[in-house]
């Protein structure tokens, strides 16, 4: 999905993707995913139990994972400056209600699901990316930066 949503080019993000955010909230933050807090503990811990030979496969999808995520960065937001940044919040601690606005942003639903609820909604996500894809092609730099993403998990 990073792979994707960093496919724009950076002057959708500045002109329509950035302020979008802006408007939600002007500290808008990756930071305020639910996942964003544990994950690396976990990692962390996961990495621990399995011993560096088992965990090598997690411990690469983590790596690509962070060099699509600096990659999209640097693309899309050359001058570094995040909307958390700007706005002067960066030492606060993330609330209960922005993690909520996080997800009212993505139109994130939070509930249990069995596995074939996922698997189709997983398959409607991808499609409806396909489709995008298919009605707006990428231009030639920004696919190859899509495919190197791809080609790395």
């Amino acid at each position: 999905m990073l792979a994707y949503s960093g496919s724009c080019s950076r002057e959708v993000y500045e002109d329509v993707i950035r302020p979008m955010m802006m408007a939600f909230d002007p500290a808008f933050s990756g930071r305020w995913a639910r996942d964003y807090e544990p994950v690396p503990g976990l990692l962390r811990r996961a990495r621990a139990a399995l011993g560096p030979v088992a965990a090598a496969p997690l411990s690469t999808a983590s790596k690509a994972n962070l060099l699509a995520h600096m990659e999209v960065m640097r693309r899309l937001v050359p001058g570094g400056v995040s909307l958390l940044r700007e706005s002067g919040r960066t030492r606060v601690p993330t609330t209960d209600a922005e993690r909520a606005r996080f997800d009212e942003f993505f139109l994130v639903s939070r509930e249990n699901v069995c596995v074939s609820r996922y698997r189709a909604h997983r398959a409607a996500v991808l499609s409806a990316i396909g489709h995008d894809l298919a009605k707006h092609p990428l231009r030639p730099e920004y696919r190859d930066t899509l495919r190197t993403f791809l080609t790395r998990l």
